[in-house]
């Protein structure tokens, strides 16, 4: 798996504040009693959990794609790993019970977590209604080009004013929601230009396809407005 330097610059810093948490710990004169060494364990399970958490939101996860995801993931893993440093420094020294350390750490755990799942959970939403807008876009402008392109290849013919309110329905309708008529019409604008393509093709025949896009538009305008999202 390929790192960017900005990935390797966090695993390395982790490594380091590991090892500089370790020599603290065992360098200085404290008090190794069970709560004590208990809080300790709890703080490096917290640093690997934060540049873990770094590492994760920096790499190409699709997951963080949402700069508003990755910078509130960010921020949460933050704050988690702050809490818990103080926290473990507060009980090391004031809690009388291991009880009350675990109680402490579990609650900031299972505050981080949860938070930490609807930030996800976020993410995977605005990136579904991007790609959702991004689809609904892309078929009205794609149909709109498409059928602008048979307009300048069939400007005098019986069915240019059936194909030029056609265009108009592209250009001008809803691109604000995905319809179940969607495949339909893509299929439909495919078999007009096969007809179109044809030379001396039967102009009734065009004049049908175009007929059948159009009714397809129209259904899928009334759906629109049906759900109350607007339409032609």
């Amino acid at each position: 798996m390929k790192v960017s330097s900005k990935s390797l610059s966090i695993i390395i810093i982790g490594i380091i504040v590991l090892l500089v948490a370790f020599s603290l710990y065992f360098m200085l004169d404290v008090e190794r009693t069970q709560i004590p060494n208990w809080a300790f364990s709890i703080t490096i399970v917290a640093i690997v959990v934060y540049f873990f958490g770094l590492f994760a939101a920096t790499s190409a996860n699709r997951m963080f794609r949402d700069a508003l995801a990755k910078a509130g993931f960010i921020t949460i893993l933050t704050l988690y790993f702050i809490t818990v440093v103080i926290a473990m420094l507060v009980s090391a020294r004031l809690a009388k019970e291991l009880n009350t350390l675990f109680i402490i750490a579990i609650i900031i755990h299972a505050t981080a977590a949860i938070l930490l799942t609807l930030t996800a959970h976020a993410s995977s939403w605005l990136l579904g209604s991007a790609k959702r807008k991004s689809l609904e876009s892309d078929m009205m402008n794609q149909g709109a080009s498409r059928i602008h392109t048979l307009l300048a290849d069939h400007q005098d013919t019986s069915y240019t004013p059936l194909l030029n309110h056609v265009f108009e329905m592209f250009k001008y309708g809803s691109a604000s929601s995905l319809t179940r008529y969607d495949a339909n019409i893509i299929d439909a604008i495919k078999a007009l230009e096969s007809s179109c393509s044809i030379q001396d093709s039967d102009e009734s025949v065009i004049t049908e396809k175009i007929t059948q896009l159009k009714n397809l538009m129209e259904k899928r305008n009334f759906e629109i407005q049906q759900e109350g999202r607007g339409g032609i």
